[in-house]
């Protein structure tokens, strides 16, 4: 029943406040009245007041007026009634969020939807944090527009705070592991408040209670806290923090806190607080037992927790001072919160408490055992000494039957180290069989070392002894480089695994317990004996196998330090003499085969005979010459090896055992090298691989010695050969230089007659004379280069020129030569890539594109030849310290030029001389031309000091393409001569459409790069595809498809060009349509040309090869000028 009043209830209220909206006085807003609204918002506003969810309209733009239904109220809070405000008027606080927010919705007509987005509202007297559930939706008018946003939201600020405190406490179960001590709990509960949205931070004071003459005092120590420490290892409070010391004496503090209260009122409720300005409260909070809140000089505010926790019959307690958020108020469920920190807490400090207690009784056990420990060995000691002295006589007794009377034919030497006489006594009889040295205890056995000659074999000692005990004794022997690896055997009453374990871990290699066995003793001596002497006979050989890898290396490098052969053999005999024990090292060579007897190259020899007073060689040899029948079955399987035990000698007049190793060079015996020993003496097969690989360095020394030998000789060929190439060059370089001068004075005189008047006949000598000159002085140039090349006396010189005109105009050097041959000579680039000013050599550029162009126009007889010209990029590292760019990877452009022929081709056999100077290839093919050889040499010389590369692909037969590669610096400037000269026709020809006829496909691809910022071009192959291109755009258009057309004229198709050009005519406009022919610039070309212009009439013209963009520039100047005039 209560239920349905309540709903009853909410339901009136609902419909009042529907009231009020429809009753607001509408017209005072920029709306206007509700009657003059669009029926689409009337709509909107009726399904907003109705709905039990909290929807809010936002209307018109740009001031988004608010109306909303009685379940928005609760977002408002405190503020107060918005019905027909403005969101700037509402909340200014994010008005400049939200506004932008409704424009998008209402330009792109899309809704929008957040989840938990965040929002700081100043609804309840302060700015608090605020998450909200909520969509925004495009109101539509009837016209499509939008005038209005539909809000539909649910605050969830509730819900991210609980998931957001949860967190925190589940934090604290992950690191309860963690905790050891109560320190440590206080340390955790701030590292877990570290950084915490809610607890901004944290201080904990332990409290620890007293008593003292009778009185009870309580002393608060500042545990941890979330603040970071200075350079002084000081807390860095905040400065509206109260005074925070580190220890506090609560039993002396005094304070009355009755009028220091404050009151916060809050939309729902009021809070009390306590001002906190001087100190904080500690007294309180233990007094009170109850959260004490608390406001701070800067008005913000913090809360003083008690945590008292109970461990067996003890107590102790801790102070949590936890800042509060200022975003949001400290209602019920944020002290609920905190007090589940507390909790935590308490846990924290009841299992740091629990551990520590843990380790105490840990600790006071561990004593115990150890003093327990302590006085069972002490008596051990003292029973098992005399028990031992009892028992092992009487098992020997026993067991003397089974003993093994083992003999050695070597006494190895003991040191005994035992404080008992009685049992030194009993030891030293036990260990008869060796050399027994005695000491009373540590410190005499050091001084018994002193005075040994011999180191002892094993030292056998006591542990518990008076002045220095046997672990005293162990460290110091093992600290000692002489006495380190000297066997040691500890004998002691503690038979515990801790004792037997401290003992191997300071170095001993035994331990015995007492009471022991007699055969137990021997064996363990004698197996630590046994061990000592292998491990030093494994330490001898790797010594010993590393003096022989030093020793090879060091002939190798005596190999290759260019001594002296005989030096180098001398140095080998002494150093193997110094790692080979024997008398004598000779190395014996059999190069003069002629004499009558080899001869010695290297000797060596010592003053004494071979002793080895080292223990570990004398083991090691004792060892190894038990395998005599291995070395003589290495002997089998290594042929040149030869071993004589028993032979007399000459050199020393006595025998002697004698080991000879063949010294081979290229399968030949180039001598031997030879060991001699006392007679008899055996050779290890160590010994005699090391000889056989002193013998393979041998021969790489004189194999290395002849190469040195052979190359000093070809060093003085090569040296006498390119003294005789200087020579000739500089012969042909000085009469190079006195050609020039008389050459000089003809091509002048030859020149003075360009402007007299002389007969056809006459003309034609002085051309002949002058190609002639022209030819000799390219000659003499070309020698004078290769000699400066050669000389390494050129550099190139750079500086600015303009790309295009170079290229256009060194190959228009070879125009008249190739249209001779009817070559067509074609130069393909594009305007807009190679039209610039670049910076490098231009004058070298020229010579090499000369050359290759000459070469072309010389071997070709029939066909094409083609110049691409294009650039490319590439990667390099900026070397100069001084730029800013130094060792960074820029961008460089550089010019890739590629000219293919379709000449005679290069023979591939003759391809790697074709650019040697002096070199022209197959002599069959090239003695009918003219040339030095120098061309090709030179433009890769040239390209190389540009730091470019050429190359050259070629068949016999099909042509040749040579393309190279030339450094260039591209400048940001363009030629103004070309482009105010294109610009005056730029507007008026673009628009034209031109049509290229040509079979050459070459000549087709370089006009349409020329051509391509034309209206339209079209190129064809023959006559009949243009006039039929030419023909259906007549028919379909009904209009003249081209203005202009390019047409290829040869001798032979002079009737067929005609016919084309009448037929063009008739289908295009015959007073519009411009005719340009290209032709050879040879005399039949031109000839042929002014025929075909005088027969078509109209507008004829001729541009002649090879075709260039300056050419066609001033083609179209020409054609544009005759328009206007």
């Amino acid at each position: 029943m209560s239920s349905s009043s309540s709903y009853k209830r909410e339901e009136i209220e609902s419909q009042n406040f529907a009231n009020e909206v429809y009753n607001y006085d509408w017209s005072s807003t920029p709306l206007g009245p509700m009657d003059s609204w669009d029926a689409g918002i009337k709509t909107a506003t009726s399904l907003c007041l109705k709905s039990v969810f909290p929807i809010c309209l936002f209307i018109g733009s740009p001031y988004w007026i608010q109306l909303y239904n009685k379940a928005w109220e609760p977002i408002l809070q405190s503020k107060p009634y918005a019905i027909g405000k403005s969101v700037k008027e509402t909340w200014p606080e994010v008005s400049d969020l939200i506004v932008p927010m409704f424009e998008g919705v209402r330009t792109s007509k899309k809704g929008i939807y957040r989840v938990d987005d965040y929002y700081e509202l100043h609804r309840d007297g302060y700015i608090e944090e605020a998450y909200f559930d909520y969509t925004y939706s495009p109101v539509f008018k009837l016209d499509g527009s939008v005038w209005a946003v539909s809000t539909i939201a649910q605050e969830t600020t509730q819900k991210v705070l609980t998931a957001r405190r949860l967190k925190i406490l589940g934090e604290f179960g992950r690191k309860m592991p963690e905790i050891e001590s109560l320190e440590k709990a206080c340390h955790i509960t701030t590292d877990v408040l570290n950084n915490n949205k809610d607890i901004p931070y944290a201080l904990v004071y332990f409290v620890e209670s007293k008593l003292n003459t009778g009185s009870r005092s309580m002393i608060a120590r500042l545990t941890s806290t979330t603040f970071d420490k200075d350079d002084k290892n000081e807390y860095q409070f905040p400065d509206y923090f109260p005074d925070t010391p580190k220890i506090i004496d609560l039993s002396k503090v005094i304070n009355n806190y009755d009028d220091k209260y404050v009151t916060l009122k809050r939309h729902v409720a009021t809070y009390s607080f306590l001002n906190c300005e001087e100190s904080w409260p500690l007294d309180l909070v233990i007094k009170k037992e109850e959260p004490v809140k608390v406001i701070l000089k800067d008005g913000s505010q913090a809360v003083l927790l008690l945590a008292n926790t109970f461990c067996g019959d003890q107590s102790f307690a801790a102070i949590l001072i936890c800042g509060i958020n200022r975003l949001r108020t400290l209602d019920e469920k944020y002290l609920e919160f905190l007090q589940l920190v507390l909790n935590q807490m308490n846990t924290c400090l009841l299992q740091g408490k629990t551990r520590e207690e843990e380790k105490k009784r840990a600790k006071l056990l561990a004593d115990l055992n150890s003093q327990k420990v302590m006085f069972f060995q002490g008596i051990s000691h003292e029973l098992k000494t005399p028990l031992t002295l009892m028992l092992s006589p009487l098992e020997d007794v026993i067991n003397i039957s089974a003993q093994d009377n083992l003999t050695t034919s070597k006494k190895y030497q003991i040191l005994l180290v035992e404080d008992n006489a009685d049992m030194r006594d009993y030891l030293a009889e036990l260990l008869k069989e060796f050399d027994i040295h005695r000491a009373r205890d540590g410190k005499d056995a050091l001084r018994v070392l002193k005075k040994l000659n011999k180191l002892p074999d094993l030292i056998l000692s006591d542990i518990m002894m008076p002045n220095m005990d046997g672990y005293q004794l162990l460290e110091v022997l093992r600290t000692d480089k002489r006495t380190q690896t000297i066997p040691i055997i500890l004998v002691s009453a503690r038979a515990c695994e801790d004792s037997r374990v401290l003992g191997l871990d300071k170095g001993a290699d035994d331990y015995l317990s007492k009471p022991f066995s007699a055969r137990d003793l021997i064996a363990r001596v004698r197996t630590n004996i046994n061990l000592s002497i292998l491990r030093r006979k494994i330490i001898f050989q790797q010594c010993r196998q590393e003096e022989i890898k030093q020793l090879l290396l060091l002939i190798s490098e005596k190999v290759t330090s260019k001594l002296n052969l005989d030096e180098t053999l001398q140095y080998v005999a002494k150093e193997l003499y110094q790692i080979l024990p024997c008398e004598k090292i000779l190395i014996i060579s059999n190069k003069h085969i002629e004499s009558i007897s080899n001869r010695i190259v290297a000797l060596f020899e010592g003053s004494e005979n071979i002793t080895n007073s080292s223990s570990e060689i004398d083991d090691y040899y004792e060892s190894e010459s038990q395998n005599i029948s291995n070395i003589q079955e290495f002997l089998k399987n290594n042929p040149g090896i030869d071993i004589s035990f028993n032979v007399y000698c000459d050199d020393v007049c006595k025998d002697a055992s004698i080991l000879s190793v063949e010294i081979k060079l290229n399968n030949n015996i180039w001598g031997w090298i030879k060991a001699y020993r006392p007679s008899n003496s055996i050779w290890l097969v160590s010994e005699i691989e090391l000889l056989q690989q002193i013998s393979n360095q041998i021969s790489l020394a004189v194999t290395y010695a002849n190469l040195l030998e052979e190359n000093a000789e070809k060093d003085i060929q090569i040296k006498a050969a390119e003294a005789a190439s200087i020579t000739k060059s500089q012969i042909l370089a000085n009469t190079s230089h006195e050609l020039r001068t008389p050459l000089g004075a003809i091509v002048g005189i030859l020149s003075s007659f360009d402007r007299v008047a002389l007969t056809a006949d006459q003309n034609d000598m002085i051309n002949i004379m002058s190609r002639a000159s022209d030819i000799v002085l390219s000659i003499i140039n070309d020698i004078l280069d290769a000699a400066r090349l050669e000389a390494q006396k050129l550099t190139l010189i750079n500086r600015t020129f303009y790309l295009s005109n170079l290229l256009e105009v060194t190959i228009e050097k070879f125009g008249k030569r190739a249209g001779a041959k009817n070559i067509e000579l074609i130069l393909n680039y594009d305007v807009d890539e190679v039209s610039r000013y670049v910076k490098s050599d231009p004058e070298r550029l020229e010579q090499v594109l000369s050359h290759l162009l000459s070469n072309s126009v010389k071997f070709t007889d029939k066909g094409e030849i083609v110049l691409k010209i294009s650039m490319q990029s590439r990667d390099v590292i900026d070397e100069n310290e001084e730029n800013p760019t130094y060792g960074q990877i820029l961008k460089k452009e550089n010019l890739l030029v590629e000219l293919y022929d379709t000449g005679i081709g290069i023979d591939p056999k003759y391809a790697q001389n074709a650019w040697k100077s002096y070199s022209q290839g197959d002599m069959s093919v090239t003695k009918k031309q003219d040339g030095t050889g120098l061309g090709l040499s030179i433009c890769k010389s040239l390209v190389e000091i540009n730091g470019g590369e050429i190359k050259v692909e070629s068949q016999l037969g099909k042509g040749s393409k040579f393309w190279f590669t030339w450094n260039i610096e591209s400048l940001s400037i363009t030629s103004s001569l070309f482009i105010s000269q294109f610009d005056e026709i730029n507007d008026l020809m673009k628009e034209k459409r031109i049509l290229v006829i040509h079979p050459i496909e070459s000549m087709r691809d370089a006009m349409l790069k020329y051509l391509k910022n034309f209206n339209k071009v079209d190129a064809f192959d023959s006559f009949d595809k243009g006039i039929n291109a030419a023909r259906r755009h007549e028919e379909l258009y009904n209009k003249p498809a081209y203005d202009i057309a390019f047409i290829s004229l040869y001798e032979d198709n002079e009737a067929e060009v005609m016919k084309a050009v009448l037929e063009l005519k008739i289908l295009i406009n015959h007073n519009s349509l411009v005719i340009i022919f290209i032709t050879f610039p040879s005399n039949t070309g031109i000839e042929v040309a002014e025929k075909l212009i005088r027969k078509t009439g109209g507008k004829s013209f001729v541009i002649y090869t090879p075709i260039t963009w300056k050419k066609l520039i001033n083609q179209f100047m020409h054609i544009y000028q005759y328009n206007i005039s």
